[in-house]
């Protein structure tokens, strides 16, 4: 059974959001992923590790909101 994405309203689950709420929910938790990669980076240990991780997770978030911006102008 086929469901149509949620575009208003409360939806737990990611994968049922039309491609707009993805990328708002992306935006939300861009403050999250700061805080976690400050976490990181002043945790101490391996510097070159952990410069390589943040540099993986902004990549990654970034290339995220690019898509979901991408495929929410060309669903509508």
């Amino acid at each position: 059974m086929k469901r149509d994405k949620v575009d208003k309203g409360f939806e737990a689950l990611y994968f049922n959001l039309s491609y707009r709420r993805k990328f708002k929910r992306t935006l939300w938790t861009l403050p999250f992923v700061i805080v976690m990669l400050l976490f990181i980076l002043l945790s101490g240990g391996n510097i070159s590790r952990n410069l390589l991780i943040s540099a993986f997770v902004i990549i990654g978030v970034l290339v995220q909101l690019i898509y979901t911006y991408l495929m929410w102008k060309r669903e509508e």
